[in-house]
């Protein structure tokens, strides 16, 4: 058979870190308490950008305000303090060390956080090992996919993300998408045609999943056809 990659993202993905990250996030503007909701629903609706992107969206299009380029660094530079803080207890998605290490395939990270701290983070929960290469901020989700199309071939590469953002970039990537939902903070994905699974305990199952999605002529749930809304179907 073919080598298959196999990408998996960070928060919600690798860790059931998402509200963890939720929680720091409404914390860092906890100084606009009138626009609580909004920030709440605009960070909801952004999960999977990268943080500084984030944050000067927010000031944009949420609170209607400019920040500078050191302000905004510092913002982030807070953000990250409050997650970190806060990560060391986080356990790894149940299942994911024995699929890591029983499944046949290559396995790489693509995160929005910054590279240097999530390598951090995998060598300390003694993960970083399983992986080929870990891609963090700056590097953009959908380039280190399309990067991977092309090394693996088109059809061979499988993106499990939790995120709009996972989302999008496997359909610029065009490459195969299977949803995450380790906690409930992901409605957007039961809109979409593509597997969802709870955790990574049924490693046969799931080995299973990713070789049927990279068999020749297989349709990428990483596109779909426009005004198509079907079911998940869950594993």
């Amino acid at each position: 058979m073919d080598e298959i990659g196999v990408v998996l993202d960070m928060d919600g993905v690798i860790l059931d870190s998402e509200g963890i990250k939720m929680t720091a996030f409404g914390d860092l503007f906890a100084g606009f308490p009138d626009k609580g909701g909004e920030i709440d629903r605009f960070n909801k609706e952004n999960q999977g950008l990268p943080r500084r992107e984030k944050i000067g969206r927010l000031y944009n299009e949420v609170l209607g305000l400019s920040v500078g380029e050191e302000e905004l660094e510092g913002l982030a530079r807070l953000y990250g303090e409050l997650v970190w803080k806060r990560l060391e207890n986080v356990p790894l998605a149940p299942g994911l060390k024995g699929f890591l290490r029983r499944a046949p395939f290559q396995f790489f990270v693509s995160s929005a956080a910054p590279a240097e701290e999530v390598r951090v983070l995998l060598e300390e929960k003694r993960i970083l090992d399983f992986f080929d290469s870990v891609h963090g901020y700056p590097s953009r989700k959908s380039t280190v996919l399309e990067r991977l199309v092309i090394r693996f071939g088109e059809g061979k590469v499988v993106f499990f993300g939790d995120s709009p953002n996972d989302w999008d970039a496997a359909q610029k990537a065009g490459a195969h998408f299977v949803g995450v939902r380790l906690g409930e903070i992901t409605p957007f994905l039961d809109g979409l045609d593509v597997p969802i699974i709870r955790d990574f305990s049924d490693h046969s199952a799931l080995i299973r999943l990713i070789q049927a999605l990279c068999k020749p002529n297989t349709r990428s749930p990483g596109i779909r056809p426009s005004g198509s809304c079907n079911r998940s179907r869950a594993i």
